[in-house]
């Protein structure tokens, strides 16, 4: 049959809780389906990778879907990440003198009932907000 995987981009990024032990987003993923038949798509699941080390994991909120043949849909995530973890992780991009990151998606997701694992890959870079290397201030000493 010869079908070609969903082809996956970020539409949305939403923070949906702030928390001492995680943050919560939620991301919309715009999927297209290059193929001529519908792609029922069940167990959607993937990784966050950010300089090679992992970050956060991602369940699509819907648990089975369909990707209309030759169309693109948005599928919502829920994005769960450590806080201890990202911040690690930005203070050691920080350190560097680093203005992007690396990251990495890898995952699968399961064509309908069948079993049959469809992988999830993609890769890129982000700007990180100059924000968040100025030097803050030290907090007074009461």
């Amino acid at each position: 049959m010869g079908l070609k995987p969903p082809k996956i981009g970020f539409a949305e990024l939403q923070l949906t809780s702030v928390g001492a032990q995680e943050l919560r987003f939620l991301v919309h993923v715009e999927a297209q389906n290059p193929n001529d038949v519908d792609i029922p798509l069940s167990n959607v699941r993937f990784d966050v990778l950010v300089v090679g080390q992992p970050v956060a994991t991602a369940a699509a909120r819907e648990t089975m879907f369909t990707l209309p043949a030759n169309t693109a849909r948005r599928i919502p995530f829920e994005v769960r990440v450590p806080t201890q973890r990202l911040a690690a992780l930005l203070a050691q991009a920080r350190a560097a003198g680093a203005e992007r990151i690396d990251y990495r998606i890898s995952g699968y997701a399961t064509w309908g009932s069948s079993g049959l694992a469809i992988p999830i890959e993609r890769a890129g870079t982000l700007q990180l907000p100059r924000r968040l290397f100025e030097q803050r201030p030290a907090a007074p000493q009461t």
